[in-house]
């Protein structure tokens, strides 16, 4: 296992800042592991301290956004692991050290950094003792393939993705750019397909000034600051509302949104309706962050569906299944099947496609083992794009 020690600072829904060190970690082993070693020494350390009194860990805050607190976070291979002084880190890593071992996971501190922010060290000091390694202090980090700095700033990373974005255009150069066989829209497409989305890696993150909106002009994009109107603000197709110090959230539809999706009174086959249905109250249930709020969601998709066609039964057969399995998802075993996928493509005759297609399998196809079943996965596609 390979751990990295950075540093930053959280801004409340007050504008108040706080300096927190973050020990951030890279590993090589199971996501599952690392989270076992995460809870066990954080739940261990945050009640007590080393000698087991009250600890460290415990009078000191964990990093906050509004109400919302944070002792570490976890986003696939990489571990962070928050302290607001490097007494706390130092005892956050020797608990992480130690508790690593009965898993088999050692800690490198040879790639073990620190970044500080708001201050909290010295500018001589050039390096934190923990668990006998001196280890380095940083003022740039790389996290999550963006670069952090210990400033807060977004302009040494915006910098160094238009210099790979600008690096991605000179190799493209002669097979690409300079083709005579390329038609301009095949460049463009090329081009927002290859180069934007290099350049536009972690945009959500940064913060702009007029200096560096300009540098991005320059590969021809447009960039609008979106502020906040009645304390809400959409992000993709989430509404994210502020409540006091806390946020609140729910499905963003557009003003444009015209309340149009699959016809439920169309050929398709009926699971591509029930997928229409189970996208509506599967996007409500990890938008909605209150019951009232995806209470009223559940009451606007119906309606649409309604309108577009769909039954109230089917709507609520489709609510209740997803809900019961969402709510309990151990109360639904899944058995190990042995999956068979058909292609068969749109036509009024579908239906009797498949029914002859589903008589073949059961009557010739068993499977090996009596403990398993077969189970028949049709899915159509049209005819033009086969």
């Amino acid at each position: 296992m390979e751990i990295n020690a950075s540093n930053f600072a959280l801004s409340s829904s007050q504008r108040r800042r706080s300096s927190c060190l973050l020990a951030s970690s890279s590993r090589r082993l199971f996501s599952s592991s690392l989270r076992l070693v995460s809870s066990i020494h954080l739940s261990r350390h945050r009640m007590s301290g080393p000698c087991g009194g009250e600890g460290d860990l415990r009078s000191a805050p964990p990093a906050s956004l509004g109400n919302t607190k944070f002792t570490d976070l976890v986003f696939a291979d990489d571990a962070i692991i928050f302290a607001e002084s490097v007494e706390v880190l130092a005892v956050a890593l020797e608990a992480l050290h130690e508790e690593a071992k009965p898993l088999g996971l050692e800690v490198s501190w040879l790639k073990t950094k620190v970044q500080v922010f708001g201050g909290l060290l010295d500018e001589t000091v050039q390096s934190v003792h923990a668990c006998g390694e001196d280890i380095e202090i940083l003022e740039t980090f790389t996290y999550l393939g963006s670069t952090v700095h210990n400033d807060g700033g977004s302009r040494q990373e915006v910098l160094r993705r238009i210099g790979i974005a600008h690096g991605i255009m000179d190799s493209l150069s002669t097979s690409i750019w300079r083709c005579r066989y390329l038609c301009s829209r095949t460049k463009i497409r090329i081009f927002k397909s290859l180069v934007i989305p290099v350049l536009l890696y972690g945009c959500e993150t940064w913060t702009l000034n007029s200096d560096l909106k300009r540098r991005i002009d320059a590969f021809g994009l447009t960039f609008t600051i979106e502020s906040s109107s009645d304390k809400s603000m959409p992000f993709l197709d989430v509404l994210v509302m502020q409540k006091e110090e806390s946020f609140i959230t729910n499905v963003y539809v557009k003003p444009t949104n015209t309340g149009h999706c699959l016809n439920g009174e169309s050929e398709c086959p009926q699971r591509y309706k029930d997928s229409t249905i189970g996208a509506y109250i599967r996007r409500a249930l990890t938008h909605c962050s209150t019951w009232q709020l995806m209470h009223k969601e559940i009451e606007r998709f119906t309606q649409v569906l309604i309108n577009n066609g769909f039954s109230e039964r089917d709507i609520n057969r489709q609510t209740k299944k997803i809900m019961e399995n969402w709510y309990n998802p151990n109360a639904t075993k899944k058995s190990e099947d042995i999956t068979i996928f058909y292609r068969a493509f749109f036509s009024t005759a579908h239906q009797e496609e498949e029914r002859i297609i589903s008589q073949i399998v059961n009557r010739y196809v068993k499977p090996a083992d009596p403990e398993r079943r077969i189970k028949l996965v049709m899915f159509a596609v049209s005819r033009f794009r086969a």
